[in-house]
């Protein structure tokens, strides 16, 4: 009742100016502070109600900014970043403090937010990336305290969103290389982080880390492709190759060390085969990406027979299956006058050797 008896008086008075601008902001701050204080005061008896009390505390933290600087000018851009960047922080301090990771995923999703509302209409890249790197970089740092892995998919989902919301406003072909290097940066902190967590806990990798980890790759590759592609074609096939590569040693190196399970390693071997795959009809001639793909199979299946390794296997089935695909869609030009140097006949005798395995 006091809660709602204030409310209508905050109302009352700011529709009748009785109040100024800036004295609107800091009431927001001011009773947020008040809403974290009674948090603190319930939390060893009321744990999940003063969770949601500071959560309460938090979104009007944020809303006062918001309304600082979209509203009422009081802040510049920069100022309202940073006051973001601390309420962020405070989010974080308090779900720490109340071992609650609603708090962390909440503190962090609003931090996310507040580009979009902090939108001016103008290109900031530098800003905008900087920002975001902090904010991933403070839950990369959460991730060694605490086993919360659903913030760090929250967090990639959130800087997915801003990227692509950002190329597709403002990216030119002027600003590659800036546009590059921050996605660089966003997919190393994620994929570091869950090596890190990993490496740390030496348990075995659960849904959750396979999903932000196929999200990442798929990000970094997807825009990779889009900033390269156009710019330079000819290294676009050797950059997926050594991508395969990097993802293959690391999945080796996961094995070598013996943790459980290892579906952390069989997932990152699966993503180096599948970023081979695809290098191949990147960069190579239509007539033999059969017989690379063909070769892959056959490699695949072998490396899976080895191992024991069903999900390797498996995977080598698949590339199998399109390898075929593509040579009975080939076979249409085949001339039997030069069957022996005909691409296809040696994509269908390495298949033939790829179904005896």
């Amino acid at each position: 009742a006091i809660i709602l008896a204030l409310g209508f008086f905050l109302k009352y008075a700011f529709d009748h100016n009785l109040i100024s601008e800036t004295m609107r902001v800091v009431i927001g701050f001011v009773i947020g502070i008040c809403l974290i204080s009674l948090g603190e005061f319930f939390r060893k008896k009321y744990a999940e109600y003063s969770g949601v009390l500071s959560a309460l505390g938090l979104v009007l933290f944020f809303v006062s900014t918001y309304a600082g600087f979209n509203f009422y000018h009081i802040f510049s851009l920069l100022a309202a970043y940073v006051i973001m960047f601390i309420i962020v922080g405070v989010g974080v301090l308090l779900s720490l403090r109340h071992d609650q990771e609603g708090l962390a995923i909440f503190a962090q999703a609003g931090g996310l937010i507040a580009p979009f509302l902090l939108y001016t209409g103008q290109n900031q890249i530098h800003s905008l990336f900087i920002y975001t790197l902090f904010l991933n970089a403070g839950m990369f740092a959460l991730s060694f305290l605490k086993p919360w892995e659903k913030i760090n998919f929250v967090s990639l989902l959130g800087t997915g969103i801003i990227y692509l919301t950002w190329y597709t406003g403002f990216y030119t072909k002027e600003q590659a290389l800036p546009a590059f290097c921050y996605l660089l940066l966003f997919y190393l902190v994620f994929l570091i982080g869950s090596l890190a967590h990993y490496f740390q806990n030496k348990k075995s990798s659960n849904q959750i880390t396979w999903i932000i980890q196929s999200f990442n790759i798929i990000f970094f590759f997807g825009f990779s492709y889009l900033i390269i592609n156009p710019l330079f074609h000819s290294w676009m096939g050797g950059f997926t190759g050594l991508l395969a590569v990097i993802y293959v040693l690391l999945g080796s190196l996961i094995r070598e060390k013996s943790y459980p399970e290892n579906n952390l390693s069989d997932m990152f071997i699966i993503v180096g085969l599948i970023l081979l795959f695809f290098a191949i009809p990147i960069q190579l001639n239509k007539y033999w990406v059969s017989v690379f793909w063909a070769s892959l199979s056959c490699a695949s299946i072998w490396v899976g027979i080895k191992l024991k390794n069903t999900n390797l296997r498996n995977t080598a089935l698949i590339f199998f299956a399109l390898s075929i695909i593509r040579v009975f869609y080939e076979i249409s030009g085949y001339r039997p006058e030069f069957a022996w140097t005909n691409t296809r006949t040696v994509s269908l005798l390495l298949i033939s050797i790829a179904a005896f395995f």
